[in-house]
């Protein structure tokens, strides 16, 4: 999930967009033993209201396409992480407590805060 201006993505249907910011996304699902990897890249995502308010992890947001869409979610769950997109829905276990960088998975880049 990333966050931009659209006026500086240089996609024409995005930049027409009056918002101050959109979201996209992009997806990567390799499968090993078939040496094959499945991506997809959505230009425009639509997040839900409660989206990125609370403090842990929680992203639920849709990609509209002519086709239909799909609910895509990523979330931290008390023991560990859903993820669900068009290709696959996991939830992962934590069995060990993960790394986070500064304690809590926030970077702060050009005085901006990035999860």
């Amino acid at each position: 999930m990333f966050k931009a201006d659209p006026k500086k993505t240089g996609i024409p249907l995005v930049e027409k967009i009056p918002a101050k910011e959109v979201y996209f996304s992009h997806s990567m699902l390799s499968d090993l033993s078939k040496n094959k990897a499945t991506t997809r890249t959505h230009p425009l995502s639509i997040l839900s209201e409660d989206s990125l308010k609370s403090k842990n992890l929680f992203i639920n947001y849709l990609n509209p396409s002519p086709f239909g869409y799909v609910n895509n979610e990523l979330i931290e769950l008390k023991n560990g992480f859903k993820i669900k997109n068009e290709d696959i829905e996991l939830v992962l276990r934590i069995k060990k407590k993960p790394f986070m960088h500064n304690g809590n998975g926030i970077f702060n880049i050009k005085g901006k805060k990035v999860y």
